[in-house]
């Protein structure tokens, strides 16, 4: 309590200038008032919200590297690959194609496009 009256008698009062208005909490009630000074609420609050934005900055932050790591791994590595054996086959249309390079970065979607190159290139070694 900062300040308790009733009846127009004072029982407690400590200044509260030193307080901001948010750390007041003030309540009358017909010739009675009391002043409750909830600045460790405001203190704590403050702390919180602090500590809040750390988090989402964390976030921030984390959160699109993971994922341009997994766009990296999932997407473009194996496309580059694929892409890489297309201009090998352009270039040279009578070799095989190197399987070594496929077994690091395996996926069900990768083995259909390389398989569908294998077939092209038999077709283009055939006729």
């Amino acid at each position: 309590f900062r300040t308790l009256k009733v009846k127009g008698h004072t029982f407690y009062s400590i200044p509260i200038h030193d307080l901001r208005s948010e750390e007041i909490f003030h309540f009358s009630y017909q010739n009675s008032t009391i002043e409750i000074d909830n600045s460790s609420f405001t203190k704590n609050l403050s702390i919180w919200a602090i500590a809040h934005t750390f988090c989402i900055c964390f976030i921030l932050i984390l959160f699109p590297y993971l994922f341009g790591y997994d766009v990296l791994s999932i997407v473009i590595t194996p496309l580059e690959i694929i892409f890489d054996q297309i201009q090998n086959v352009a270039a040279h249309p009578f070799t095989r194609i190197e399987e070594n390079l496929m077994q690091k970065h395996r996926s069900f979607e990768l083995e259909l496009i390389s398989a569908s190159v294998s077939r092209l290139t038999k077709l283009l070694q055939v006729g």
